[in-house]
């Protein structure tokens, strides 16, 4: 096998893809999906109005991805989520592919969430497609603009971008966050906290909201879950 190039013989056809189109660090995966499946096997909430569904209208990579279609109401969000398990490394990185619409996106956000005890720990990314910048969670302030988060990226067909987070749960900290050729210094910065009494649980979600009532799409693709080495 040559040098940075994927051991078709150790992973899946879909796997080997994603470590292909995926630039950044990345550890071992425990988590892809591509939805060329067909099936919708994600949890779906919403505001109002919102939905999410397997969709052939747009794709990185194959035939298919996942269309989030924001809230009928302005700031109304709909949001997909999956309990992957806990990880053998605290260390977690979550990674997808996705593309914005072209007119009325409000944001889209990227978490990772670990439960324990009586406290969800959050590590959320997120993208003000109306400001073009980036900002993450905090248990005090709220969302901060991230370091070197300003970006204007492409929007609407054929604008698809690359995202990374990752955390380390066991420190309750913020590691590092990537997106596209940027990268965000978010080493030691606290995750949101917030109640919880499910038991231990790591999850992955994103979520999407518009600025109007016209429920603008948001495709999803390429999603890979890793443990991150410590």
């Amino acid at each position: 096998m040559e040098v940075g190039q994927p051991d078709y013989k150790q992973v899946s056809f879909v796997d080997a893809n994603i470590r292909t189109i995926l630039p950044y660090p990345s550890g071992v995966k425990i988590l892809t999906d591509d939805w060329e499946h067909g099936g919708q096997t994600w949890y779906v909430q919403t505001s109002g109005g919102g939905s999410a569904a397997v969709s052939a209208a747009a794709s990185y990579m194959g035939s298919n991805s996942c269309k989030l279609i924001a809230g009928n109401v302005a700031d109304y969000w709909t949001t997909i989520a999956k309990d992957v398990g806990l990880t053998r490394t605290s260390r977690v990185g979550f990674e997808v592919v996705y593309q914005m619409p072209a007119t009325k996106g409000n944001y889209i956000c990227f978490h990772i969430g670990y439960g324990i005890g009586v406290i969800w720990y959050q590590g959320w990314l997120l993208y003000d497609i109306v400001v073009q910048h980036w900002y993450y969670w905090t248990p005090v302030e709220g969302f901060v603009a991230c370091p070197n988060g300003a970006q204007d990226l492409r929007v609407g067909v054929g604008g698809w971008h690359k995202m990374k987070l990752m955390v380390d749960y066991a420190k309750n900290e913020y590691i590092i966050g990537f997106s596209d050729n940027i990268e965000f210094d978010l080493t030691g910065l606290a995750l949101y906290q917030d109640v919880w009494a499910q038991g231990e649980s790591l999850g992955v979600g994103i979520e999407v909201a518009a600025t109007d009532n016209s429920q603008p799409a948001f495709y999803i693709d390429q999603l890979t879950v890793t443990e991150e080495k410590v």
